[in-house]
C-alpha cells in the first residue's frame, strides 16, 4: 500500500513459493534466495473516503470471523 496526492493505492501481487518443505531450513542453509519476488497482478487506487471505509470493512470482517470461530483476535474497539 502507499499513497500519493489524494489517493491510496493497493497492490495485490503473485507469489509462488519454492517447493520445498522446511522453507526457513532451506533459507537459513542458504539453498534458496532470502528474497522473494511478487508479481504485481493488480493495483487499486481508492479516494481518502473509500480507504476508511474499507478498512472499516476488513475490520467488521475480522471481528466476525472471531465470534463464528471463537478465535480472539486483538483488534482496537471500532470508533462510532
Amino acid at each position: 500500500m502507499s499513497h500519493a496526492g489524494n489517493q491510496f493505492y493497493l497492490f495485490f501481487g503473485e507469489l509462488l513459493p519454492p517447493a520445498v518443505a522446511d522453507l526457513k531450513k532451506a533459507m537459513a542453509e542458504k539453498k534458496i534466495e532470502q528474497e522473494l519476488s511478487v508479481r504485481v497482478v493488480a493495483r487499486v487506487a481508492l479516494s481518502p473516503k473509500s480507504m476508511f471505509e474499507f478498512l472499516e470493512i476488513l475490520k467488521k470482517n475480522a471481528e466476525n470471523y472471531s465470534q463464528i470461530q471463537n478465535a480472539p483476535i486483538d483488534l482496537p474497539p471500532a470508533k462510532g
